[in-house]
């Protein structure tokens, strides 16, 4: 259900842990003044207010705290229940094994310890943002284009694709250059999101 005011971005955090996610909380509240940032315990508690307000979160983040410990249920029953239109990870370790542990459970992204608090802003400009026009459709792009920007939304690095798709990391580079002409967006974060909103899983 649409909200009466579109550029209300709607965030929820899945954390048990209160000193944690009552800073995650301050500094999404200072990066998106607008922002409505709610704090859960458990995806069950996220999926029983939603029942009783009929109103789904925009973006969920997860924390992840050890290694080799992913939040799998928690992030699986986010998808399945269908609880979030973006599922981010937040982890304290960069691991490769982690990262697609989680993208296999179900995330849609996943920052590590690198991310920046600038890109928090930037997903969250694209969550708010009204649905794009049909005249830039996803349709248009190329199947490798696609495969490349599937990747970028995975977390996958230039250099990750490239292996991933036997290509160069220039032709990684030349790919998403065109993809950001065509959505008028001007990095691999905006880009991705931007395709997961015009095709929706």
């Amino acid at each position: 259900m649409k909200r009466e005011n579109e550029t209300e971005l709607y965030c929820a955090l899945i954390d048990s842990h209160q000193l944690i996610s009552g800073g995650l909380q301050h500094l999404l509240a200072r990066l998106i003044p607008a922002a409505k940032i709610r704090v859960y315990k458990t995806a069950a508690e996220l999926k029983q207010d939603i029942a009783g307000e009929n109103q789904s979160p925009d973006l969920v983040i997860v924390p992840h705290y050890t290694p080799g410990f992913v939040p799998v249920n928690t992030v699986r029953t986010l998808k399945l229940c269908r609880l979030s239109r973006t599922i981010a990870v937040l982890a304290t370790m960069d691991s490769r094994s982690d990262r697609q542990t989680a993208l296999s459970a179900g995330a849609d992204l996943y920052w590590d310890q690198h991310t920046k608090p600038e890109t928090i802003l930037k997903i969250a400009g694209q969550q708010s943002r009204p649905d794009p026009s049909s005249d830039r459709s996803s349709a248009s792009l190329t199947e490798r284009q696609m495969q490349v920007l599937d990747l970028v939304a995975r977390g996958f690095s230039n250099k990750e694709i490239a292996r991933s798709l036997t290509i160069s990391p220039e032709t990684v580079k030349s790919h998403l250059k065109q993809v950001y002409s065509r959505f008028s967006v001007t990095n691999r974060i905006e880009a991705a999101q931007y395709v997961r909103k015009l095709n929706p899983t």
